[in-house]
């Protein structure tokens, strides 16, 4: 977060932080460390095959707090800095949060874990997070208690990834095609690659959004 370091996660279990060089190398689970976010300057947050979440004390690499819960692989994991929230994906599908402060475990609405979940993705507000369900739904959500604001028909089932624009719309990648779809439609489709896109992010607050494809390109749209 402070534009410095470069975190990785990798196979052999291990995730290691790197400024030019390698500064820490942690060995962080039993098998392949699948997920590493930032929550702040001095706390790394990874998961793993294992199922296990842990916060890292990067000054001396040790294990700080234990996100217990979470019943099967993470698949994906947001930090809301902004609200101190932590939030994983597992692969059943389902949603997992806590609070990074003292480690408490949030209530997600029973209506919302209804739902079996591929993919989400946080506003740069911080403030909402949208998924994508098994059934081509999205669902937007409220960071803060996790309750639904919104949600609507998605064009695919399945995507390697979703994000919000600045405009609050939704831009996901399924196979080569990159989608833009609002609440209740989709508003633009555009083959972006000639094979899949394998890479997505937005321009924070702007309308703008960068694919990398199996093609060995990175191309830049905007809206």
């Amino acid at each position: 977060p402070d534009g410095i370091f470069v975190v990785v996660a990798a196979k052999n279990g291990k995730s290691g932080c790197y400024q030019s060089a390698l500064v820490r190398a942690i060995k962080a689970h039993e098998g392949n460390a699948d997920q590493v976010a930032f929550a702040d300057e001095k706390t790394l947050i990874s998961s793993g095959i294992d199922s296990s979440v842990l916060a890292w004390d990067l000054t001396n690499g040790q294990i700080v707090r234990r996100f217990e819960g979470v019943s099967s692989r993470v698949v994906e994991m947001i930090v809301a800095r902004q609200h101190a929230k932590l939030i994983v994906l597992n692969e059943d599908g389902k949603l997992f949060a806590w609070n990074l402060n003292d480690g408490s475990q949030s209530v997600i609405p029973e209506s919302v874990n209804q739902s079996s979940y591929r993919r989400m993705g946080l506003h740069s507000d911080g403030r909402r997070l949208a998924t994508l369900d098994t059934k081509g739904r999205f669902h937007v959500l409220n960071v803060v208690d996790l309750s639904e604001e919104s949600n609507g028909a998605s064009p695919v089932t399945d995507a390697s990834s979703i994000e919000f624009l600045g405009n609050g719309a939704i831009v996901c990648a399924a196979e080569s095609m990159a989608f833009i779809a609002g609440n209740t439609s989709t508003v633009n489709s555009v083959k972006a690659h000639q094979g899949a896109i394998i890479g997505l992010v937005v321009v924070p607050d702007k309308d703008e959004y960068i694919t990398a494809g199996e093609d060995g390109k990175i191309l830049a749209w905007s809206v």
